[in-house]
């Protein structure tokens, strides 16, 4: 039976991860409802290195709005960051905030 969608939730890693850092953590989200989507930062993983551009919060953020777009996804999701992420979610629910539904911060940078 399948479980209908509560909403989006977007996990954002931190500075030197990857995406793979919540792999833990989606088949669970997914059980529960929820569609996920972790992706790789600009200059993580496997994103590119983007060259000759200033790599900022507002860049990853920007980064962060394409992709909300290209996957055409237009209700407001939920925000979860971690360490970098987390600068990045606060960033775009404030910049954003007929996009975001909820910010949730693990591990704040100072």
């Amino acid at each position: 039976c399948d479980t209908p969608s509560r909403g989006t939730v977007v996990l954002l890693h931190g500075v030197s991860m990857t995406c793979d850092i919540w792999s833990p953590y989606i088949g669970s989200l997914n059980k529960a409802g929820w569609t996920v989507l972790a992706y790789d930062m600009w200059g993580h993983g496997d994103s590119a290195v983007p060259q000759d551009v200033r790599y900022t919060p507002i860049f990853l953020c920007q980064q962060l709005e394409s992709l909300l777009h290209a996957q055409s996804l237009s209700s407001p999701v939920h925000l979860v960051g971690f360490s970098l992420g987390c600068y990045v979610a606060a960033l775009f629910a404030a910049t954003l905030p007929h996009c975001t539904s909820s910010v949730t911060l693990i591990a704040p940078a100072a």
